[in-house]
């Protein structure tokens, strides 16, 4: 990693001191039922989610150490 400057440490500090302001969330973000209903439709979403990667590289599971 670099050094910073004198300078860039400054504005790192004041920009950590800074109050962070978020989006306030929706209503579905603040509420999660815990229903099997909700639990279907994030399984579904993560499955959805899951298929977009379409990498080529083969995942090798050999050896005597390697852990899922």
């Amino acid at each position: 990693m670099t050094k910073l400057t004198e300078s860039e440490r400054q504005k790192l500090k004041a920009s950590v001191r800074r109050p962070h302001h978020e989006p306030s969330l929706s209503k579905y973000e603040r509420i999660v039922a815990d229903t099997p209903e909700a639990r279907l439709r994030y399984i579904q979403f993560a499955t959805q989610a899951a298929k977009l990667c379409k990498s080529k590289k083969p995942v090798a599971f050999g050896g005597d150490h390697w852990k899922l």
